[in-house]
């Protein structure tokens, strides 16, 4: 029965915004294509008043699939493009990341200075290089970082991050921690 229950909370949500419709549709004058834009403006409404998710989380399809749950995603993406306009302005991005990218950097230049092949060097707070599989599986038992795929039989592309909240003692422990050669 616990197998089931996603599904008829789906279609218990999903037909009753159907059967709303229709008694809309019965009862009123609106036409069809009034109550869908409705359906799409409630949406956006209740979406951006945070009051749509919790329907989401409790109905899944029975609540994304019609148009109301069309306009709360409009919603949630005009939410979010704030977020990421005011990230954007004055510098504010740059202010936050700023430390992350230095402790990457320094990262970075031990990297390079014990020979330490790149897959992809970029700028950024992340960092991508090619490993032995032995030095890696040295690695992984003092230090996280991410498998990003097998290079070759012998080599494995990993990933290290920093973030504004990565130490930098962190790094320099890491750094003691790699061998003196890398290639």
């Amino acid at each position: 029965m616990e197998m089931l229950l996603p599904y008829l909370k789906a279609f218990a949500v999903g037909g009753a915004f159907c059967a709303l419709g229709q008694v809309f549709i019965d009862y009123t004058k609106l036409t069809p294509a009034r109550i869908l834009v409705a359906y799409v403006v409630a949406g956006v409404i209740l979406g951006g008043l945070g009051i749509y998710q919790p329907i989401i989380d409790f109905a899944g399809a029975g609540a994304t699939v019609p148009l109301s749950g069309f306009g709360a995603l409009l919603a949630k993406g005009r939410l979010t493009g704030i977020q990421f306009d005011t990230l954007f302005t004055g510098g504010l991005y740059l202010k936050i990341s700023r430390h992350a990218i230095r402790a990457a950097d320094r990262l970075r230049e031990a990297l390079r200075e014990r020979g330490c092949r790149f897959y992809v060097d970029a700028p950024a707070n992340q960092i991508f290089i090619i490993l032995k599989n032995e030095i890696m599986e040295q690695l992984r038992k003092e230090v996280v970082f991410s498998i990003w795929a097998p290079y070759d039989s012998g080599h494995t592309i990993v990933r290290f991050v920093t973030s504004w909240g990565t130490r930098i003692e962190d790094i320099e422990q890491l750094i003691r921690l790699l061998p003196d050669q890398l290639a």
